[in-house]
């Protein structure tokens, strides 16, 4: 008997599918020094200094910021038909192009970049490969996300 594919052929066909941009959330200073405490940064390091746009005090984000706070437009939105339940977080590559400051709205936009299957010791694991944009209210592209989840 040969062996089924952990990938369903509805799954392949999503390669190149994007889902956003999601709804936008509002850059706020108290989210900024909870996220700051979470990674064990001082908050002060992120107040002071201006807003391009306004040029009054503001605070810029931590750098992965957006990526902890968007809650659609991103990878989990995809709904993969897959033989695989379990997911863990296999790896992240960032771009960095622009600052995030308090009052910016920031929506993201996810494209299905890659999806196969290996074959590993533990078993057979499915790679998901997104690309995820995230889009200050200005159209700028404030940060690129490349992300690898492996299902099993």
């Amino acid at each position: 008997m040969g062996r089924e594919s952990l990938i369903m052929d509805e799954g392949r066909a999503m390669i190149g599918q994007q889902v956003g941009p999601g709804e936008p959330f509002s850059v706020e200073r108290e989210a900024i020094r909870r996220f700051s405490e979470a990674i064990m940064e001082e908050p002060s390091n992120f107040f002071g200094g201006e807003h391009p746009q306004s040029g009054t005090a503001q605070g810029v984000a931590p750098l992965t910021f957006p990526l902890y706070n968007c809650r659609d437009g991103i990878d989990r939105d995809f709904q993969i038909p897959l033989s695989a339940p379990r997911r863990v977080r296999g790896g992240d590559e960032f771009e960095f192009l622009a600052p995030v400051h308090v009052g910016d709205e920031i929506r993201a936009t996810t494209k299905l970049l890659d999806l196969y299957e290996r074959k590993g010791d533990t078993g057979r694991m499915v790679f998901i490969v997104t690309e995820t944009n995230y889009v200050n209210q200005r159209g700028e592209t404030v940060m690129v996300n490349r992300a690898t989840v492996i299902r099993r």
